[in-house]
C-alpha cells in the first residue's frame, strides 16, 4: 500500500510542475491518466483487502 501512495505523490508532483511550466497538454494528460491508473489500481487492492479480511 504505501508503494501505491509513494507512486500517487510521485506522478501527482510531477503533473503539477507540468501544468506550472505550461507543458503540452497531450503530454499533462497522459501524466493525468497515469495518475488515474495507479489510484484506481490502489483503491481495487484496498477492496481486495478489506473482502479477506
Amino acid at each position: 500500500m504505501k508503494e501505491f501512495a509513494r507512486k500517487i505523490e510521485i506522478v501527482r508532483e510531477i503533473l503539477h510542475k507540468k501544468i506550472e511550466e505550461n507543458i503540452d497538454k497531450k503530454e499533462i494528460l497522459r501524466i493525468s491518466q497515469e495518475l488515474d491508473k495507479l489510484i484506481v489500481n490502489y483503491l481495487l487492492e484496498c477492496t481486495i483487502k478489506a473482502e479477506l479480511r
